[in-house]
């Protein structure tokens, strides 16, 4: 049996119910101001720390054993999410029909796939400037597969491990701006009670708040990101040079339900507490599935 799965943590606050209308693809495509290639940074490798240590509030076994990553070579990093405005670009010149359901909580806050929710109508008012949602797994890899054909140059998401090296931005942190959960309302769109004056519950325009070291934006909350690695339960025999872990993937059981083809998502979102936006949170979700909470962002491979 095979049900949607329920991420009753993600929010904190019911979602606003407004009903969008569907834009025309190439309004979507051509306002916001965004150029249809995403804006990258390079980022070289250097060891890092992965995972988390026991002593660090809010972690999760998942997030064991903590081990050194060197990334076997240098990218470029989005810096931001990719923006419904870049994903209207690609759909329009490709014709590719992204998923037709959204997994969304607007229902008394009860989370169910809805028929007919998808990254044009999410559920909540967006702009051209704000991260794609409503997206899958595959609908992600499509872009990428595409953006490469378009430029002749290799795109993809990051692996976890990637991901978890540029989010730090060279720290060791929970977050990587060196504070505490009360700091985060500067570069975190986030639901922390009573200390963000901002306590939205929907996502904010990419780059709206203060990006990490590496110039990365919006690497904790406003969107999920998927990432290319399948799920694991822990690092157990996980790669060392930053690859992604795609081999011997693993099934969650969760009240007699059995979810398969998983792939990890990473950085929190709009709803979430603190504790999943951390630099060492591990999330997942079938591959299948578009949400209205989780994004992507692409990294380019270079020569080597």
């Amino acid at each position: 049996m095979k049900k949607p799965i329920q991420y009753t943590y993600f929010f904190a606050l019911p979602l606003l119910s407004i009903l969008a209308c569907h834009a025309d693809i190439s309004e979507a495509a051509s306002e916001g101001g965004n150029a249809p290639i995403p804006t990258t940074i390079k980022v070289s490798p250097q060891p890092f720390l992965m995972g988390s240590p026991e002593s660090e509030k809010g972690r999760k076994p998942t997030e064991s054993p903590q081990h050194f990553i060197t990334l076997r070579n240098a990218i470029e990093v989005g810096t931001t999410e990719v923006t419904k405005a870049q994903y209207a670009y690609f759909v329009q010149l490709t014709g590719y029909e992204p998923i037709n359901r959204c997994l969304t909580n607007e229902k008394q806050g009860v989370w169910q796939e809805l028929n007919n929710r998808n990254w044009l109508n999410p559920g909540f008012e967006q702009t051209e400037n704000h991260p794609v949602v409503c997206i899958n797994w595959f609908d992600a890899k499509a872009y990428t597969q595409w953006l490469s054909k378009l430029t002749g140059e290799k795109w993809r998401l990051p692996s976890e491990a990637e991901w978890e090296f540029f989010a730090r931005a060279g720290t060791n942190t929970r977050y990587s701006n060196d504070g505490d959960e009360q700091s985060l309302c500067d570069i975190a769109n986030i639901s922390v009670p009573n200390a963000c004056p901002r306590q939205n519950i929907k996502t904010l325009p990419v780059a709206s708040l203060n990006p990490n070291a590496f110039q990365l934006f919006d690497v904790h909350g406003n969107v999920f990101e998927w990432t290319t690695d399948c799920y694991h339960e822990n690092y157990q025999q996980a790669p060392d040079d930053g690859s992604a872990w795609e081999t011997n993937c693993e099934a969650i059981n969760r009240s007699e339900v059995t979810y398969t083809d998983l792939a990890v998502l990473r950085g929190g979102s709009f709803g979430s507490p603190p504790s999943y936006a951390r630099s060492a949170t591990r999330s997942w979700s079938e591959k299948r599935m578009g949400h209205i909470n989780v994004g992507f962002r692409v990294v380019k491979e270079l020569p080597h």
